[in-house]
Formats: structure tokens, sequence, C-alpha cells
């Protein structure tokens, strides 16, 4: 089985879980939750195998489903199928905050937590990064942080299955 949770959408009337196997072209609708506060699912009886996820939350207006946010996939192994590999347990960020001016550039870094290796980089980056809000912080996909607007907001830091941490982000 697969624990998935994620973080509330606001204006969400509910979300919908897609997953796979990572040997398999595209995705399938697996559970729907029709309730903005139900924010974690488990998927039972998979096989032994490597599996890839995402979450996207929805709303219901006028009879019309409208999609509002897509997570990005992670990939989790069930039953460990790679010999010496493993999901990665955690991740480690040295920053937990940063502060930058308008149009400067900063780094952050995020190191996973691993007992053995993890799952190859065909799944995708093993650290991965995304902005809570692109109009004041932008990041690219080794961790540069570029002040866009006077504000405030999150750089999260996550690993291939989905474990994260937060760094707040100032701008002046």
């Amino acid at each position: 089985k697969a624990k998935l949770k994620w973080m509330k959408v606001p204006g969400a009337t509910g979300y919908m879980i897609y997953g796979n196997k990572c040997t398999k072209k595209g995705y399938k609708l697996l559970k729907k939750t029709k309730s903005p506060k139900k924010r974690k699912k488990t998927i039972k009886k998979l096989k032994k195998a490597n599996y890839k996820f995402y979450v996207l939350a929805y709303r219901v207006q006028d009879g019309k489903t409208i999609k509002l946010s897509k997570s990005p996939a992670v990939h989790v192994m069930i039953n460990k199928p790679v010999k010496g590999r493993n999901n990665p347990t955690g991740i480690k960020v040295k920053k937990k905050t940063v502060t930058l001016q308008k149009g400067k550039k900063t780094k952050v870094k995020g190191t996973i937590v691993c007992k053995k290796k993890p799952l190859g980089k065909k799944h995708g980056p093993r650290v991965r990064y995304k902005t809570s809000d692109k109009h004041i912080a932008k990041v690219n996909k080794k961790g540069k942080i570029t002040g866009k607007k006077i504000g405030k907001c999150k750089i999260y830091v996550f690993t291939q299955n989905g474990i994260w941490k937060a760094v707040k982000v100032t701008v002046e």
C-alpha cells in the first residue's frame, strides 16, 4: 500500500488521486475525495513494483469540474522491488529562512536521507524545488531562488517520493 497526503488547496471541493506503475505510460484515476478536508488516502493492494502518483485539486461550479492545481509526481517503491535501493526517509535543508532583495539570487540545497540508494534518476530528479508563489520568488531545478516582487512565500524542497521541507523566503 501507499499512503499519500497533501496540502490544502484554497477553493478546492475535492481531490483526485492518479497513479500507475512506473513502467506503464500515463496515469489512471485511483481515488476521488469529495471533501476539501480529507487530504490523505491509502492506495491498497499494490503489487511489488515502482509506482508514480499525483494529486489533482478540483472545484465543482455550476455542475462542472474545474481543475485548480496538480501536484508534482511522486515515485515510490512498494515492497522494495529494486535490490540495493529504497525510498528516501527524509530530506535535509541547511537554510530554513532566506531573505533577498528584489532581482537578486540565492541558492538553497536539499540533501536526501536514505538508508541505501534511492530510485534512479529516470524517475525524476532526486531533489526537486517548487515555489508557493512564483510572483514573489521563482526557483529553478537546481535550487536557485530569484526574488521577483516584495513579499513572502515558501520554497518547497522535496524528494522523489514526496517528503518535503519548506524554506521561508522574504523578498525585500
